[in-house]
């Protein structure tokens, strides 16, 4: 018990030290504990991920099985990429395909010509026949 208080004390010691020290001191305390603990928690994770993911381990000639303690991390994220490779080129092949209608449709439309035809002994108008006629305003 006695060992963990001066475990304690020295630890509170340092920190009170480096609290006191000149930024530069701070500043390389604060980037070399980030990167210790950045590597323990990536560490942590690889393994982690190693330990729980389904994995399917490759038989010699080449094809899969469903063997999960022969396969690692990298098994798994490297078929993952070949799985989100194939889902994106899949994509971009229907996009080609519906690009490619689309301007097959504009030119076929670009391509048309527009015909009018007036017809004479119409009403030109354009005033209901109900509507009353608008007085004339002399302007000044």
């Amino acid at each position: 018990m006695n060992r963990l208080k001066n475990i304690r004390e020295n630890f509170k010691l340092g920190l009170r030290k480096i609290q006191r020290s000149e930024d530069s001191v701070k500043k390389r305390w604060l980037f070399s504990t980030s990167a210790i603990l950045m590597l323990l928690i990536i560490s942590l994770w690889f393994v982690y991920l190693n330990l729980a993911l389904p994995v399917l381990a490759k038989k010699e000639d080449g094809q899969k099985n469903n063997n999960p303690q022969t396969e690692n991390f990298f098994d798994t994220v490297s078929r993952g990429f070949q799985t989100v490779k194939e889902d994106f080129g899949q994509k971009f092949s229907t996009l080609k395909e519906g690009i490619n209608q689309k301007l097959e449709n504009l030119n076929n439309n670009v391509g048309q010509t527009n015909t009018f035809s007036i017809q004479n002994g119409t009403n030109t108008d354009f005033l209901p026949p109900t509507q009353e006629p608008v007085p004339k305003t002399l302007l000044p």
